[in-house]
């Protein structure tokens, strides 16, 4: 019988211990689950930036495949080299060549036409213009005609500028700087000779005429 008792004493002074063991088990909380950073059932996570994402947050490594609902660097679109002008140039172009007036004067014109031959009397116009984007600097205009004697005899001129859009007149005197010519041999007119000039189009720098 004592032993009994003492067993069933012992039972219940062990049954407040157990039941405050309890309580105080139902109230610990780690401390490494902190409010900051223990999910709450039905809210989405908040990322660093401060926005919310649904579903769960991976960042993708190098050489690795982001998956679904990863946080990605924004691709971009631009930039400053995205568009590239090209650049401007002039484009010196003849758009005609002729006398004046009659090329060759009453008083030679019959007897040098039976020769095969013409003397300019009158100033020979070179007419340039610039079809480009940009102004153009200083360049040369020459022409080149099949001399009487049997060379080919160049004079030239030179234009101090010509602004795009706009024309200049060359003019090159005759008898002066002109002098007898053959008839209908090809004479060379030529613009930015030298190649002073850089123009956008190259080749479209001389034409030829024929005096007669």
């Amino acid at each position: 019988m004592k032993i009994k008792n003492l067993i069933l004493l012992a039972c219940v002074l062990n049954m407040p211990i157990q039941s405050a063991l309890s309580e105080t088990a139902k109230g610990f909380v780690p401390a490494s689950a902190t409010k900051s950073n223990v999910a709450t059932p039905g809210k989405a996570p908040t990322v660093s930036n401060g926005r919310s994402v649904k579903g769960p947050v991976s960042i993708a490594g190098p050489g690795s495949s982001p998956s679904s609902g990863a946080l990605q660097k924004p691709a971009v679109t631009g930039g400053v080299n995205a568009v590239v002008n090209p650049m401007l140039k002039p484009n010196l172009i003849i758009t005609s060549v002729g006398p004046r007036d009659e090329i060759c004067s009453d008083a030679c014109s019959s007897t040098l036409k039976k020769m095969g031959l013409g003397k300019p009397c009158s100033p020979i116009i070179v007419t340039v213009k610039n079809i480009g984007s940009a102004n153009a600097g200083t360049f040369g205009v020459n022409l080149s005609y099949p001399h009487w004697e049997g060379y080919v005899s160049t004079v030239g001129k030179m234009v101090s500028g010509l602004a795009r859009g706009q024309s200049a007149y060359v003019e090159f005197s005759g008898n002066a700087e002109v002098e007898i010519y053959k008839l209908n041999k090809r004479t060379i007119v030529r613009v930015d000779f030298v190649g002073t000039v850089d123009e956008s189009n190259e080749n479209d720098n001389q034409k030829y005429v024929y005096f007669r």
